[in-house]
């Protein structure tokens, strides 16, 4: 016999209520207030990636999709106005939003996130864009500059960080407990990770969007950062990169990093330090 779920944390209970069922989306989805000029799905070896452009007109800008615990829904504050002067396009990471949620841990890895981007852009035929990575997300784009510089005009890192591979002891054991502890209690970790990102005490709303219409629509997934592919950046022959992050040239891009100061789970001034020296070239 199962043990008895344990009660939601108190936050959780008190600001979103109770969750929906794993996979619930708002309607409409992903926005109230704008449709998609066009929308559709990419498919790769079998798994649906789906993605929408907002506007029809101006400079292409693309958001890549967040990580599993979040979907489309957490840009709603910002996409309807962008739409207004960019050709805007969003999309949902597999196992998430409207995207295919594949069982098998191998379909979980970074070199799986970076393909399905890039064959998002390649289905909207996106030829230059400004590209937007926040938190984990910041390793696509990044990984896109460096292998088709010619594709992008600006960067944008949100709370972003350059490399999350488990390639350490001490990483994997973090690694393994974060998952322990998300597939022991994904309420609980909501929670957690939500009230670390969403820190302002003046709204709960982020949060609550978070956990009920982000984290509640996706479920324990292992994170793919954990389960393989290649670095985002590789040292260069004949320089050596002892104590500092691995270096890569990505070109004449415009290159923007946003922090909050109140996010502690991004610790984002320690971060950025570690962005800078990793983008040289003509970045600025």
């Amino acid at each position: 016999m199962k043990p008895d779920p344990a009660p939601p944390p108190e936050r959780l209970a008190l600001t979103a209520g109770p969750l929906p069922a794993p996979g619930t989306l708002p309607r409409p989805y992903p926005f109230e207030s704008i449709a998609p000029t066009r929308e559709g799905f990419v498919e790769r070896d079998g798994i649906r990636s789906w993605y929408a452009q907002f506007g029809a007109t101006g400079p292409w800008l693309v958001f890549a999709p967040v990580f599993q615990i979040g979907n489309a829904y957490l840009l709603r504050g910002v996409v309807p106005w962008l739409a207004q002067h960019f050709r805007v396009v969003v999309g949902d990471l597999r196992g998430n939003g409207r995207s295919d949620r594949p069982t098998s841990p191998e379909q979980y890895s970074f070199d799986h996130y970076h393909a399905d981007f890039v064959a998002i852009l390649d289905r909207l035929e996106v030829d230059r864009a400004a590209l937007v990575g926040i938190s984990a997300a910041a390793m696509t784009v990044l990984r896109v500059a460096a292998e088709q510089p010619e594709r992008v005009s600006h960067l944008v890192i949100v709370g972003g960080l350059a490399s999350r591979l488990l390639t350490t002891a001490e990483a994997v054991a973090d690694g393994k407990n974060v998952l322990q502890r998300m597939r022991a209690d994904w309420p609980a970790y909501l929670d957690e990770f939500f009230g670390i990102c969403f820190s302002e005490p003046h709204s709960t709303k982020p949060y609550e969007d978070g956990v009920v219409r982000c984290g509640a629509a996706g479920g324990p997934i292992a994170p793919g950062w954990g389960v393989g592919g290649r670095p985002v950046f590789r040292r260069r022959a004949g320089r050596s990169t002892q104590g500092r992050a691995d270096r890569t040239d990505l070109g004449p891009v415009l290159f923007l990093v946003v922090g909050g100061g109140l996010d502690r789970g991004c610790r984002q001034t320690a971060r950025s330090g570690r962005l800078w020296p990793v983008v040289v070239g003509r970045a600025r």
